[in-house]
């Protein structure tokens, strides 16, 4: 998909530290083809949920999107591939604990100085 089937596995979907904005002085890239990108893993974040981060800073990009933004979009499907077989398996019957985080950072994003909010439930 997308030219990618061939492509290394990567142990993350985002490298740690990276800031991605708006206007980073770089090509344009088609926009039509990453929004492709970004709705086919907007449906996937449905049954894997660690993508839900990463894929929600790649849709900020939307309208205009460069190639440090692709090549972000890029390692998640790297990342991907390595968890293609990853699942999970509920047994009927079975005491269910359930547990829920939630993190924020203010102001993180440094064009629009939002907030960005993230949560995390362990079943």
């Amino acid at each position: 998909m997308f030219g990618m089937d061939h492509c290394n596995s990567t142990k993350v979907p985002m490298a740690e530290g990276r800031m991605l904005i708006v206007n980073m002085n770089e090509q344009k890239v088609d926009a039509t083809t990453y929004r492709k990108m970004v709705g086919k893993l907007i449906y996937l974040v449905n049954t894997k949920l660690d993508l839900g981060f990463s894929v929600s800073i790649m849709h900020q990009f939307l309208a205009e999107p460069q190639q440090l933004h692709l090549n972000a979009m890029k390692q998640i499907l790297k990342y991907l591939k390595a968890i293609v077989d990853y699942g999970i398996l509920y047994r009927r019957g079975h005491n269910v604990n359930f547990e829920a985080f939630v993190d924020s950072d203010w102001a993180s994003d440094l064009e629009s100085i939002r907030s960005t909010s993230g949560y995390f439930f362990k079943i």
